[in-house]
């Protein structure tokens, strides 16, 4: 009688261990469920934000069009709306020497698309000298100094 009560108390045991398993699989489905959802949204939002990054980068203007703008404005060359070159000595922390590195490189651009060589290698010059303060290698601002050079010669 032990044994009957036994194998039944096992075989109860396991069909109720068996049968508790079951709903806690269906939960598990259904966090799976819902985070498959949250994944799908997220994904919709992240390809929302990189289909309004491509319209923002699309809306900027290439350097060739705003050449083509200044020209058809008929826009002349105004050297007092650059960054002063003797401000160059000015800047003192990393970040004022990178950002004004930028400012001086657009200032390049500038300069070079009306054509003015002289105060193009002006500010190569300090383009090159704010470059070597920041530490960046001499490689990297060789080939733009030789396209530069490149066309000064062109020009002259």
């Amino acid at each position: 009688m032990f044994e009957k009560l036994l194998k039944f108390s096992v075989i109860f045991l396991f069909v109720f261990l068996l049968a508790s398993c079951q709903p806690h699989q269906e939960r598990k489905q259904q966090f799976v469920d819902k985070d498959l959802e949250s994944i799908d949204e997220i994904s919709d939002q992240i390809e929302e934000l990189i289909e309004d990054e491509k319209s923002i980068f699309y809306g900027l203007y290439s350097p060739f069009e705003v050449s083509q703008i200044f020209e058809r404005i008929g826009a002349v060359y105004t050297p007092q709306i650059l960054n002063p070159i003797r401000k160059s000595s000015q800047y003192s922390s990393s970040s004022k020497i990178a950002l004004n590195l930028g400012v001086y490189g657009v200032d390049l651009s500038y300069i070079e698309m009306f054509n003015h060589p002289q105060d193009g290698l002006n500010y190569m010059l300090v383009i090159n000298k704010l470059a070597r303060e920041l530490g960046i290698p001499e490689e990297i601002l060789i080939i733009p100094l030789e396209s530069f050079l490149n066309l000064l010669m062109k020009i002259i």
